[in-house]
């Protein structure tokens, strides 16, 4: 609206919206208080209701010292305030103009009435125009809403340049879309038009439900109007009406909007998964308006939200661990409004795998091999660079080195836990065990007196103690197979350090201890 460009105090914005509260209600109707804005007498300003909408942050005006472009001595700045719907959140940025009337010229600044029948100041009002579009892309008020409406008298008709500037810059024309060709504001010596305007952004103008002109004013004679020069007494008394009509030279523009707010949207997480494995991961949100937000996701952080569904699954896939990865997911309401939310995926090392390989059993003074064969790793990184492994052959684990393969040498009877870890380049290791059971056997001692005694005429006499006693053990004569047992250790004792070394003897003999 235009009203009186005078200070707090006694303004007529004062005036104005204390009338409108005594009528309505008090605080039906309150004013953004903007002051004295530049020089002229008149000035634009917002009237608002604090039920439904809230101001939010400082209103902004554009001026010359904004966009030089914006003649502020010629056009009336601008104002814009960004408001909130108290219902559900949703935020509007409402810019009221007056732009310079085609009534003077702007020779002074080079700006003549062409000829064109768009009349004085064209090119002033359409470089303010421009200046609009542009001072509105910044957000000036950081309301942080595409939507954006500006209303006022542009002193403009609806295909004249500084319309169809806004009309390029993005902006719907909500009068022509709602009222057609036939849609008018304004008479002027008989003609018909609208200079007063309603432009909707792109992301506003499906929140329009409707724009019109309420025709209170143009239609009806001026004589009718609120001013009194040339009436007399009795014609201001007699034509004065309380209704609403002929308050003004121009009639209101009156738009509806269902603002809609953005959806509200989480990720989640933070989500953990195995090197090669799949998460599930899982959006939550909703759509203050009451619908039922869609959902899509970004699960390689590319920007691109390719993956639709408010429950999707994660691959890592060819991904090494341990590491993270950012995911994001957008949900957009039916009115277009979309929200983001992000959450972290950790990307855990999975430890390699590997068949271990260990005998059910062994001969006492034999070795036997542990083994881990067939390696793999989910992650192909760790798997090009190859494994380390580790070997307990029943004292406990070497270090970590590239064999695959360990020799375990047994020196006495039992159950023998034994193990294997295989290692990847991050550190992760799995561990196998198993038990190996150690026996003897008067076959397998005789086998190891055998590979243990250097003289053959020895071994073979050795060899022929033992197969005594297992004759006589097999005929329970267990006296005379301790004798021979007795005498296979004598020999031997006879035997060290001549035919078999002080160790070995000293195996050979405990060993027989356990037949």
């Amino acid at each position: 609206m235009e009203i009186e460009n005078d200070p707090l105090g006694a303004s007529a914005i004062e005036e104005l919206v204390a009338a409108l509260n005594a009528a309505m209600g008090a605080g039906t109707y309150a004013f953004v208080d903007t002051g004295v804005i530049g020089t002229d007498a008149i000035r634009v300003a917002l009237i608002y209701k604090p039920a439904a909408v809230t101001p939010v942050g400082a209103f902004q005006i554009i001026t010359s010292a904004t966009d030089p472009r914006f003649i502020d001595t010629l056009n009336r700045p601008s104002l814009a305030q960004t408001f909130q719907r108290n219902a559900n959140g949703a935020r509007l940025t409402v810019v009221v103009n007056h732009l310079k009337s085609k009534g003077s010229d702007c020779n002074a600044v080079g700006d003549p009435d062409t000829g064109d029948g768009q009349g004085n100041c064209n090119l002033t009002r359409t470089n303010a125009a421009a200046a609009l579009v542009d001072w509105l892309a910044s957000d000036p008020t950081a309301g942080g809403d595409p939507d954006y409406l500006i209303i006022g008298d542009l002193n403009s008709y609806r295909f004249e340049d500084p319309i169809t500037t806004l009309l390029g810059g993005g902006f719907t024309n909500l009068v022509a879309q709602f009222g057609g060709d036939k849609a008018y504001s304004y008479v002027f010596d008989g003609e018909s038009g609208y200079l007063d305007h309603g432009l909707a952004s792109a992301s506003l103008a499906s929140q329009a439900t409707g724009a019109g002109d309420w025709h209170i004013n143009a239609d009806e004679p001026v004589v009718l109007d609120y001013n009194v020069e040339f009436k007399t007494a009795n014609q201001v008394n007699t034509f004065f009406d309380p209704g609403p009509y002929r308050a003004s030279d121009h009639d209101p523009v009156v738009i509806g909007l269902n603002l809609n707010a953005p959806p509200t949207v989480s990720a989640g997480g933070p989500y953990t998964v195995g090197e090669g494995g799949s998460q599930g991961v899982t959006a939550s949100g909703g759509d203050p308006d009451g619908g039922t937000p869609s959902y899509a996701w970004d699960l390689d952080d590319n920007g691109s939200f390719e993956t639709p569904g408010q429950n999707v699954t994660f691959s890592a896939a060819g991904i090494d661990g341990p590491a993270t990865r950012m995911i994001h997911v957008r949900a957009t309401d039916s009115g277009g409004l979309s929200a983001v939310s992000s959450a972290s995926v950790q990307i855990e090392n999975v430890a390699p795998s590997a068949t271990f390989d260990a005998p059910a059993w062994s001969f006492a003074g034999f070795s036997f091999a542990l083994s881990l064969t067939g390696p793999s790793d989910p992650s192909a990184a760790d798997a090009a660079a190859g494994f380390t492994y580790a070997f307990d052959c029943g004292s406990g684990y070497g270090g970590f080195a590239a064999a695959d393969t360990a020799s375990c040498p047994t020196s006495a009877t039992g159950a023998l836990g034994v193990g294997g870890k295989i290692r990847d380049q991050d550190g992760g290791t799995r561990e196998y065990r198993d038990t190996v059971a150690v026996t003897v056997t008067y076959t397998s001692l005789c086998a190891l007196t055998e590979s243990l005694v250097t003289k053959d005429r020895v071994a073979r006499e050795l060899c022929k103690k033992l197969d005594e006693a297992e004759r006589f053990e097999a005929r329970r004569k267990l006296r005379d197979r301790d004798r021979a047992l007795q005498e296979y250790r004598k020999r031997l004792d006879r035997e060290t350090g001549k035919a078999v070394t002080v160790a070995d003897a000293a195996l050979l003999k405990s060993l027989s201890l356990s037949l």
